[in-house]
């Protein structure tokens, strides 16, 4: 089967774009605190505390988090106001899982954050995989992720699999994770 040059065209593009910053722009621990709000929060708080260390100028703990979330009116009760625009940061995070190009910097840690908090939006098995693929070919590792990964005694691929564990494999009968929450 011959496929015309023409239909080629729409592959040399490269990658689709992901949708702009959502505004206001966060620190990564109040993102994560954001983006967790039905995690566990002893998942969400040990997470911080690792976001914190790689990133000076945020919080580095989950009480000033959420205190900082509050005061600029995006939380309320444990619960996301509409200024949070929360709908519009999942959308970008689930743009970077779908994407076909490895994350960069600030969406490498939060994809990877989010991932230890349980809270990836992941729809289908499709996303699993996907998420999977885009934690993998994070190279070289930003601050956050080399932190998690430190703190867990894991490399790269290591880190991959205990937060993301491959799906069952339902011929063999075995289960790659354990735990709903495997990170941590």
């Amino acid at each position: 089967m011959r496929i015309p040059q023409s239909s080629l065209q729409a592959f040399s593009v490269g990658p689709v774009a992901l949708p702009p910053a959502v505004e206001p722009q966060l620190t990564l621990a109040e993102e994560v605190v954001l983006l967790s709000l039905d995690a566990p929060r002893r998942l969400t708080r040990h997470v911080v505390r690792v976001a914190g260390r790689a990133d000076p100028t945020g919080p580095r703990r989950y009480d000033e988090a959420v205190r900082r979330l509050q005061r600029r009116g995006l939380l309320a009760r444990d619960a996301a106001t509409p200024a949070a625009r929360l709908s519009a940061r999942v959308a970008r995070v689930r743009a970077t899982i779908r994407r076909a190009a490895p994350p960069g910097g600030r969406d490498a840690e939060l994809l990877t954050l989010l991932a230890a908090t349980g809270s990836l939006p992941l729809e289908s098995r499709a996303d699993h995989l996907h998420a999977r693929v885009r934690l993998a070919s994070i190279a070289p590792p930003p601050p956050a992720v080399a932190a998690l990964a430190d703190e867990l005694g894991l490399d790269a691929a290591g880190l991959v699999e205990r937060l993301l564990p491959a799906p069952r494999d339902v011929a063999a009968g075995s289960a790659a994770g354990s735990s709903i929450f495997p990170a941590l």
